[in-house]
């Protein structure tokens, strides 16, 4: 996220209000994955549904984070 040129040291929610601007497809996904993280389960088989929505989330946030960024390698 540094990289990119976003906050990483402040807070969750903080991070993702500043990449929101650019990338709010991105961030819904995030938040999703972290509202499946934070949902209550009534047992093992819904709590292993949790688990799995929130990783295929993270991993759409993930792969994102690790394009190319189109108008950095533009501006090169």
């Amino acid at each position: 996220m540094i990289d990119r040129g976003y906050p990483a040291d402040q807070g969750r929610s903080a991070s993702a209000d500043a990449v929101s601007v650019d990338h709010p497809d991105v961030v819904e996904r995030y938040r999703q994955g972290c509202t499946a993280l934070e949902a209550r389960s009534d047992g093992d088989e819904s709590r292993t549904e949790n688990l799995r929505t929130a990783m295929v989330d993270f991993r759409t946030v993930f792969e994102s984070l690790l394009e190319p960024d189109r108008e950095l390698s533009e501006a090169r």
